[in-house]
């Protein structure tokens, strides 16, 4: 690396007749600048992986440490092949306590992937109450499309897809509110991993074909 910069050095003295400390000075600088830009990619790197390991707490510590040190972490990177940014793992994560921490640290509500889903999508399409209801209520576009298809459209739980739709009849977001924090020894958290919209998936509700009687369904025949 060195060689490189000395030899780097030497053709610009000649091609630009400057002082070679000068250039040197501009070499330095450049080497500094790009380690800079090493460091905080290292650092959104670390909020999505940890996002995306359901790390809530690496998730904060990674957010305040850019707050503490001004060092601008940009909350809205996007990593991987699929180009889901921290916020987009919460929602694939069923993770409301991390979309909390990522939104209020500023992260984009309406981010999109590789694939142009948004994270509202990517709720809708776990059926995820709670974090549909933060994003609503965080001011998320309900209307954004990918290859022409909305949240509403991927959403597989009745509840979910109730919720967009009463937000599209009423033409706006500000009546749904946001998700209380979860207590303790709650079953419907909203911390990761262990929450779900608690209602029969579309499929179910729109009576697929071969689907087993219910057990009521079962006894009120044998009652006939």
């Amino acid at each position: 690396m060195l060689s490189l910069v000395r030899s780097f050095t030497r053709r610009r003295e000649r091609e630009l007749g400057v002082d070679g400390l000068q250039i040197n000075m501009d070499v330095a600088a450049l080497f500094a600048s790009a380690k800079a830009e090493s460091t905080s990619g290292a650092a959104e790197k670390s909020l999505v992986d940890a996002a995306r390991r359901m790390d809530a707490a690496e998730v904060r510590r990674v957010v305040q440490d850019g707050k503490v040190r001004d060092s601008a972490i940009n909350l809205n990177a996007r990593c991987g092949f699929s180009g889901l940014t921290a916020l987009h793992w919460s929602a694939e994560k069923n993770c409301t306590e991390i979309a909390q921490i990522l939104i209020d640290g500023g992260a984009r509500v309406d981010a999109r992937d590789s694939n142009q889903w948004t994270p509202l999508m990517a709720a809708a399409q776990k059926g995820s109450v709670y974090l549909v209801r933060l994003l609503l209520a965080r001011g998320a576009d309900r209307t954004l499309q990918a290859k022409g298809r909305t949240a509403r459209d991927m959403a597989v739980s009745l509840e979910v897809e109730a919720l967009l739709r009463d937000a599209d009849t009423q033409g706006g977001d500000s009546s749904v509110k946001e998700p209380k924090p979860a207590r303790g020894g709650s079953k419907r958290t909203t911390r990761c991993g262990g929450e779900s919209s608690g209602k029969r998936p579309r499929e179910a509700a729109d009576g697929a074909a071969g689907s087993a009687p219910s057990r009521a369904t079962r006894r009120s025949r044998r009652g006939a």
